[in-house]
């Protein structure tokens, strides 16, 4: 078998193994509402405690968005646990915009006065 008809085949079984996996049942309304308030404190929060308020609102998005990276990934995989492992990977891949775009506006907003979070 050739090196490309090996790798065609390597990649047809592993979709097909992961289209047999049995899904998970997909986040209900009230748990994906709970994971994003969850992310907005904590972004909040971190924006709250990061924000020198001299450097550009970019710079401490992308800084918040590391100290929620874990709230992010609940995030994800509340919206996109029910999807097979092959689909998830490409949607989680896709997100960093939508992710950018909280941080940036919890920052603006932060620094306009209007918050959720709890650190002051």
């Amino acid at each position: 078998m050739s090196r490309g008809r090996a790798g065609i085949t390597v990649v047809l079984v592993s979709t097909l193994i992961s289209c047999a996996q049995p899904r998970p049942p997909p986040a209900s309304e009230e748990e994906r509402t709970a994971v994003t308030n969850a992310v907005l404190v904590c972004l909040d929060n971190a924006a709250l405690k990061v924000d020198d308020r001299t450097s550009d609102a970019s710079t401490i998005a992308v800084a918040i968005m590391g100290i929620c990276d874990e709230k992010f990934r609940m995030l994800d995989e509340a919206y996109f646990r029910q999807e097979n492992n092959a689909t998830r990977q490409i949607l989680m891949s896709g997100t960093w915009d939508t992710h950018f775009k909280m941080a940036i506006r919890t920052v603006l907003a932060v620094r306009n006065g209007r918050t959720k979070g709890n650190a002051r």
